[in-house]
């Protein structure tokens, strides 16, 4: 198995690396910043286009935009887009017919826009069972967890800056396979089948270069990362596994109390901690609310205790063991 594989990339190489474009599949002109672009109609592309996201010709900048899914691999889809599987990417489109290449070091010539690093985790129950017990696990209140009806489960990193901003996603390939009509008449999707797929969205070429330890002196090409032999998709599951001491379920509590004093004599502070399922940010909400002053002292005194609740509610649920498992197979490459 290749170290990294990617689902969407969206890359550029430049106008002189293509030996021909056929206008007839671009109908649609745009202006945009003095910049006049020609861009792919989707509805006039063949049946075959399947995994052909858009294709963008700048005859200004000189360059040409192509995003692409793995998709394009056809059925050969579930091994994704790496170092076996380029090759056949670059046939497929050339198949389609719409731009031709000429026989250039493309890998070596292209500018990596955006990416989506991959993995494809089997699961030993339903991928739903997984999407719970991960949306439940206690997380640093670094990262923001949304989990949504369609068994899918958003992580995204809030750091101060947004440069470093970072989303992650854990859902069920197959159910969203299944809403591509078009892939699934043509293609099989059984391999999917109890799929848990995780994807870490690469839109920042500082976070590319971070997390693929790429310096600022060297171009962000598809050889670059297809190359690569950090374990992206590992690395930062570790990252945030290493954070599971915050939560961020978040509980409304309903008081009646004027003073914090009056609700510690009834609960005590373990149960007001308790009441907002040991979210710390929550308590410490609370308490600002609650006491006039300087609160540093009760900051500490209840951060202490949110965080053993947390451990202890952790370390109690069979959360650990899924969390583990997934862990366990990111690591190998």
């Amino acid at each position: 198995m290749a170290v990294n594989n990617f689902d969407s990339i969206k890359f550029q190489v430049p106008l002189k690396y293509l030996s021909s474009i056929s206008s007839n599949f671009f109908d649609r002109t745009l202006r945009t910043r003095e910049k006049i672009v020609t861009i792919t109609d989707k509805n006039i592309l063949n049946t075959n286009s399947d995994g052909l996201k858009n294709i963008i010709i700048d005859n200004t900048q000189e360059n040409c935009t192509i995003e692409i899914s793995a998709k394009i691999l056809y059925d050969n889809y579930f091994s994704l887009i790496n170092k076996k599987t380029i090759s056949e990417v670059f046939y497929n489109l050339k198949k389609l017919k719409i731009i031709k290449f000429k026989d250039y070091d493309l890998l070596n010539n292209s500018k990596v826009l955006k990416i989506d690093v991959t993995r494809n985790i089997p699961v030993q129950s339903s991928v739903k069972e997984y999407v719970t017990n991960l949306s439940i696990v206690p997380i640093a209140s670094k990262f923001s967890v949304t989990r949504y009806k369609d068994e899918s489960l958003v992580i995204t990193k809030n750091p101060l800056s947004r440069r470093e901003k970072l989303r992650c996603i854990f859902y069920n390939k197959m159910s969203e396979l299944l809403k591509d009509k078009s892939f699934c008449k043509n293609y099989s999707v059984l391999p999917f089948d109890n799929i848990l797929r995780f994807e870490i969205n690469f839109m920042k070429f500082n976070l590319i270069r971070k997390h693929f330890n790429i310096n600022n002196m060297e171009s962000l090409t598809l050889q670059k990362l297809l190359d690569s032999d950090v374990n992206i998709s590992s690395n930062y599951f570790e990252e945030i596994k290493n954070s599971f001491t915050g939560n961020k379920k978040v509980y409304d509590l309903i008081t009646n109390y004027k003073t914090l004093h009056d609700a510690e004599k009834f609960h005590g502070m373990y149960g007001i901690s308790e009441s907002f399922n040991f979210d710390f940010i929550l308590v410490s909400r609370y308490i600002r609310n609650m006491v006039k002053g300087n609160v540093s002292n009760y900051l500490r005194q209840y951060e202490e205790i949110c965080s053993s609740g947390l451990n202890k509610i952790y370390k109690n649920s069979n959360s650990s063991k899924y969390v583990d498992e997934i862990s366990n197979y990111l690591k190998v490459a």
